[in-house]
């Protein structure tokens, strides 16, 4: 979510990094307010499909919109191609443009670097086997965060790379991704 798109639904911008400009990607925010912004969206797109939501996406999700069908730890030739990061941010984040890194085979643009993004799952660890679309425990204090951002190094920009974190905490490298949902139950 860009600046500009937050501060439609939510009326304020919390990023550190306005300086970059509205099409730069929200950060700076806690888990719950970028909740919060994905149950306000409900109020301002209605006509929702039934038993969906906004939301943010869960770990699996995630990886697997970022993947778009492909196994390595990239979903471009090289990470220059896909995403802004510590060699090449210029430590700030860039303009969320769909022709400034290379999307991957789905169209999706910055799934990796430029900000990393909250997931809906909280942390546990990855469970032995095979598991398809495993979801989140009930309990548990940490979330997770997928992608890398602006300040990362190369390797934490991958996507598999998962990182844990208190939902009160907020960085300027930190924002996140709407997804529409199934509502379960």
């Amino acid at each position: 979510m860009t600046q500009r798109q937050y501060e439609l639904i939510a009326g304020e911008n919390p990023s550190a990094n306005r300086a970059a400009g509205p099409d730069a990607p929200v950060e700076n925010l806690v888990m719950k307010h970028a909740l919060a912004f994905c149950e306000a969206m409900k109020d301002r797109l209605p006509g929702l499909p039934p038993g969906y939501k906004f939301s943010l996406p869960t770990e699996a999700q995630w990886e697997y919109a970022c993947r778009a069908g492909t196994q390595g730890p990239l979903y471009g030739p090289s990470l220059d191609a896909v995403a802004w990061y510590r060699e090449n941010s210029g430590d700030r984040p860039h303009a969320v443009e769909k022709d400034a890194k290379a999307p991957n085979a789905w169209g999706l643009v910055g799934m990796l670097g430029n900000v990393a993004e909250w997931c809906f799952d909280r942390f546990t660890p990855y469970p032995d086997g095979f598991t398809i679309d495993p979801e989140s425990p009930a309990s548990g204090s940490d979330q997770i965060i997928r992608g890398g951002g602006y300040t990362s190094f190369d390797d934490s920009c991958r996507a598999a790379d998962r990182v844990v974190n208190s939902p009160s905490f907020s960085f300027t490298s930190c924002g996140f991704r709407v997804c529409l949902r199934p509502v379960k139950g």
